[in-house]
């Protein structure tokens, strides 16, 4: 049977595998399509689910807290500090609404200016113990709870965890109004952190893909961005593709199915944590969520993790003649 809930450090009962990443949800005209896709999630079985103040343009966290009145008990919640909420929200929405057309025909120009608007948007990182205050405040206001399950620092690099810093976030979680507390930022800056303070964070967050190496965690780890860098993989290595679609006796070049693999796979390689998926379609939310629940699909995944492996270790493409089936 496969593992579909793990213990979140702090949480006060089980939450899911498979979590929801709340970076598409935004406010404003595209509030019913986002609440669509919140309650697309829950009703599928996600029960995690993961939002920070600048997503949506600021608006995000007061969706999600809409989505999950009544639900609040049932779901974890982690949100971020570190980056804070754009100002101007109400502006950047019209703005972003103004630019429909360049989305529907340009897709490619308006993910650059989505890019820019965002950056443009955001502040740089912030992690003065009065602005995370602040910060942590108007995300328990936005999502309408008193108690953050997780709070994560939001890009944090090492040289900005100071003493103040940390005592503030120690009071808080000891306060009760955390559940537990991680890290959210890169692979790199991931690692330094645990050198140095191992013992502070109950989670790690960061980006995981078929390129890195990644053995069996032993320490709460939530992955995310597991499709677009393992896209990217693939396209560089297309007989590990050719490999699994033999093997699994699927067309994968349904790309909702290899989506369904790929988030497989990343369950694969972190067995006790979370994975964080995210969708803008209520239908392929719910695809992915199967992926949990389908066993046989598991264990392709498992053996298609040790090919990716091997080939990484020795820098060869996968042997044919070595089959997934054995």
């Amino acid at each position: 049977m496969i593992a579909s809930h793990v213990d979140l450090p702090g949480a006060s009962f089980p939450t899911t595998r498979l979590g929801f990443g709340c970076a598409y949800i935004v406010g404003g005209w595209q509030t019913r399509a986002s609440l669509r896709q919140l309650d697309a999630a829950f009703d599928a079985g996600y029960r995690h689910f993961d939002v920070a103040p600048p997503y949506g343009l600021g608006t995000a966290e007061a969706i999600l807290g809409k989505a999950l009145v009544g639900r609040r008990d049932k779901v974890t919640v982690a949100t971020k500090i570190g980056i804070v909420r754009p100002q101007h929200s109400n502006a950047l929405l019209l703005a972003r609404s103004l630019a429909r057309p360049v989305r529907k025909f340009l897709p490619s120009v308006s993910k650059s200016m989505g890019v820019a608007m965002y950056s443009a948007a955001t502040q740089r990182r912030q992690f003065a113990p009065a602005v995370i205050a602040k910060s942590l405040d108007e995300s328990r206001r936005a999502l309408n709870t008193e108690r953050i399950d997780l709070l994560l620092l939001h890009e944090v690099m090492l040289a900005d965890l100071t003493d103040d810093l940390l005592t503030y976030l120690s009071r808080e979680k000891s306060l009760g109004s955390i559940g537990s507390i991680g890290t959210a930022t890169s692979v790199a800056e991931t690692s330094l952190i645990r050198q140095v303070y191992g013992r502070i964070f109950d989670v790690w967050q960061h980006s995981w893909d078929l390129s890195l190496d990644s053995e069996e965690y032993d320490h709460f780890t939530i992955t995310h961005r597991v499709l677009s860098g393992s896209h990217v993989y693939l396209k560089k290595n297309p007989s590990v593709l050719a490999i699994l679609s033999d093997e699994c006796g699927m067309d994968l070049a349904d790309p909702l199915l290899l989506n369904r693999l790929l988030i497989g796979v990343a369950l694969a390689a972190n067995p006790n944590g979370v994975v964080l998926a995210s969708s803008r379609n209520p239908s392929h939310i719910l695809a992915n969520a199967s992926t949990l629940h389908d066993e046989y699909l598991a264990e392709v995944c498992k053996k298609f993790l040790r090919h990716v492996r091997l080939a990484r270790s020795s820098d060869q493409s996968v042997d044919k003649g070595d089959s997934l089936s054995s």
